[in-house]
């Protein structure tokens, strides 16, 4: 009886020890931890969400959307049933008549699928789908397909303006090139905040209490871009590749009173809804801010401006064009001969080198370079897009005489398109250096106010005295007026513009190709009253003929006949009436019973090619020996007087000579072009058309060799 009083005491002992233990418990959770355990709650009734901001929109001038976030769905696929097995999984089927909805191969989806978890998003193809797409695919209820709704960017217009626009990352949203880049604070907003209770499933409850921080979306950014001229450029460029198939090209439009750019396109170019199908090279690669290089004779007008400034040279006197030697180096004129004693004036009509060495020496390296400084190629222009380089320039400090030489004409420094933009429309507006600009203004898109207006930006003014600046303009019109191919002029516009033709240094800068070309036109219109810049460059095209006046100055011509009409610019109507009858360089137009069309016969044999030319009423020139025709000159299609030549380029011939051609009858620059596909050099004297020549048309002469033709006023016979 005792040994069972004493295990009741023990038990009851134990359980009062077991409450107590409880209570007090209880009691700590109750007082000390009830954060912790209220937190705990929270983890399982209380929901937290971000709240995304709408990206704002990118329009241009005229309110044409650029970019914009539009509804998406992204595909998920259910790929084995471990912790759901009641959900079908993707099967044979599913993968098939899914594949071709998001331009994937089955194979491609075969990889996600073995390489997946339970659940796996389908990239690439089955990210950020249209509504559309997305509707086709829930239409066919595919085993183990579902649905999630997301945004993404949308481009309207493609590959229009991308290298301006830029893109987003298609997995972040933020903005990763162009605009969307260099603007990504204002377009993005600000993310809001939602915190509420929910049920077991995640759902809200419906009386349950809730925190919210609303979104702020962001704001629309507009643009200087007008797609109109932006069209016209990206179609000028299209052709130009299509045409003279140059490793890159870039050209600018720009307002040259305010400093905004109405168009700036390069190519290679991309698409940016789908950017991750081009390569980091064309994405990273905005050529247009980014990539400096040897201008060539584009850059003859600051040595001009500086030494109008300086008063070092007067535009009638004259010197000895053709050749000069600087620190034991040879520089020669474009066509090695030069052009016989000319004035400075026509130094600049006919791009002579040498008389641009002369006036370099004269103006000196100090004097040269503060204006390569007022012009503003000591800096950066500050443009709003990302990624612009500086020029690279020789230090004026050690600065040889050769280099001075050939920093005169533009060789031997590097600089970028839109330095040479910045440096011309200070030409054009009488002295301004502006900021260059993609940023016309920011808009609330609620209320459509406008929150921050970028106005012109003036970097320096006076960058050279006013009459200075007259003269290089009513100059750089002669430079078009003048030219007899009348590759940039438009009769009753005042073109004014420069071209140029550098050599592309070799990868290791110990010399240049000799085969490879840099060219470039740059220039406005209409003189006396500027109000559309213009700048066309090419890359190494793959022509006969590499020249700044063959290859950019038509580009230039073609986007200046569309967008001088399109911004209301009328013409010079006594301008227009005096020149439009003399618009083709030849004597009797290019039509009637004395031209004929050029046939093609590239392709064809030689002996071939002779016969279909003798049918036209034309005669052949062979470059070598008979054989396939590879090249001819002029074009299939250009009109030419009867009895013309045509070059045909064919297989060199044995003992390395070439055929002198007969230059009766052809302009300089025609015979200068000639020359240079054949590998002559030519010495010509007088002006106007070709009148003879030392070396008889038929002779075969070794390559390099001077052939030397006389023009005159007048064409032969008329």
């Amino acid at each position: 009886m005792k040994r069972r009083r004493l295990r009741h005491l023990w038990l009851l002992l134990g359980l009062s020890g077991t409450l107590f233990g409880i209570a007090f418990r209880l009691g700590w959770i109750q007082v000390v931890d009830t954060p912790a355990w209220a937190a705990k709650a929270d983890n399982v009734w209380v929901a937290d969400q971000d709240l995304p901001a709408k990206r704002g929109a990118i329009l241009d001038r005229n309110g044409r959307v650029l970019a914009t976030t539009a509804v998406a769905y992204n595909v998920i696929l259910h790929t084995k049933p471990d912790e759901f097995p009641d959900i079908p999984t993707v099967n044979e089927a599913t993968v098939a008549q899914l594949a071709p909805l998001v331009h994937m191969t089955p194979q491609d989806i075969d990889k996600v699928v073995s390489a997946a978890g339970e659940w796996t998003e389908l990239r690439p193809g089955g990210m950020r789908l249209d509504e559309d797409v997305a509707r086709k695919i829930q239409s066919l209820r595919l085993a183990g397909v579902f649905l999630t709704e997301t945004t993404k960017r949308v481009y309207p217009g493609g590959s229009l303006a991308a290298h301006v626009i830029g893109f987003t990352n298609v997995d972040t949203g933020e903005g990763q090139a162009g605009v969307e880049l260099q603007y990504n604070d204002i377009l993005k907003g600000r993310p809001g905040h939602a915190r509420y209770l929910k049920d077991r499933n995640g759902d809200p409850l419906p009386f349950g209490r809730e925190q919210i921080q609303p979104p702020v979306d962001g704001k629309n950014v507009v643009l200087t871009i007008d797609s109109a001229i932006q069209a016209i450029v990206e179609r000028e460029l299209d052709r130009l590749m299509a045409d003279a198939h140059p490793q890159s090209a870039t050209a600018i439009v720009a307002d040259p009173r305010t400093g905004e750019i109405l168009a700036l396109a390069n190519r290679p170019t991309f698409d940016p809804n789908a950017y991750w199908t081009s390569t980091s090279n064309v994405l990273d690669r905005n050529i247009a801010i980014s990539d400096p290089f040897e201008p060539g004779s584009t850059f003859k007008l600051v040595t001009l401006t500086a030494a109008l400034a300086e008063h070092k040279v007067n535009l009638n006197d004259t010197f000895r064009s053709g050749r000069i030697v600087v620190q034991g180096v040879p520089i020669h004129d474009w066509n090695w001969s030069g052009f016989g004693t000319i004035t400075f004036r026509q130094a600049v009509v006919r791009s002579s080198n040498v008389g641009f060495v002369i006036l370099g020496q004269r103006v000196g390296a100090e004097k040269l370079y503060e204006y390569i400084d007022r012009f503003g190629f000591n800096s950066r222009t500050g443009i709003d897009l990302p990624g612009e380089s500086g020029a690279q320039l020789f230090d004026p400090a050690t600065i040889r005489p050769i280099d001075l030489a050939t920093t005169s004409f533009g060789q031997g420094i590097a600089v970028t398109p839109i330095q040479q933009v910045a440096e011309v429309m200070a030409v054009a507006n009488g002295g301004q250096l502006l900021r260059p600009h993609v940023l016309k203004e920011v808009v609330d898109p609620r209320t459509s106010k406008v929150l921050r207006q970028q106005g012109t930006d003036v970097i320096r003014d006076g960058v050279a005295p006013p009459d200075v600046l007259d003269t290089v303009r009513q100059v750089m019109e002669d430079v078009v007026r003048l030219d007899e191919t009348k590759a940039a002029y438009i009769p009753g516009y005042h073109v004014a513009g420069k071209t140029g033709t550098a050599q592309i240094p070799l990868p290791n800068h110990t010399g240049y190709y000799s085969d490879r070309y840099r060219t470039s036109f740059i220039g406005f219109a209409p003189e006396n009253d500027p109000q559309v810049l213009i700048y066309v460059t090419a890359e190494a095209p793959k022509v006969a003929v590499q020249f700044g006046n063959t290859v950019a100055s038509p580009v230039a011509k073609r986007i200046l006949e569309q967008v001088l009409p399109y911004l209301g610019v009328a013409p010079d109507p006594s301008d227009l009436a005096a020149n439009r009858p003399k618009a083709a360089p030849a004597p009797a137009g290019t039509s009637g019973p004395d031209f004929v069309q050029v046939p093609s016969v590239e392709g064809q044999d030689s002996r071939q090619a002779e016969q279909t030319l003798k049918s036209a009423g034309l005669k052949a020139w062979l470059t070598g020996k008979s054989g396939p025709v590879a090249r001819q000159w002029p074009a299939p299609g250009a009109a030419v007087p009867k009895g013309a030549g045509v070059v045909l380029q064919t297989p060199v011939r044995d003992d390395g000579k070439i055929v002198v051609p007969d230059a009766t009858g052809l302009t300089m620059r025609d015979m200068a072009d000639l020359c240079a596909v054949l590998g002559l050099k030519l010495n010509a004297s007088g002006d106007g058309w070709a009148t003879s020549q030392d070396v008889t048309p038929g002779k075969a002469v070794p390559a390099g060799a001077a052939l030397r033709v006389t023009f005159q006023g007048r064409p032969p016979g008329s």
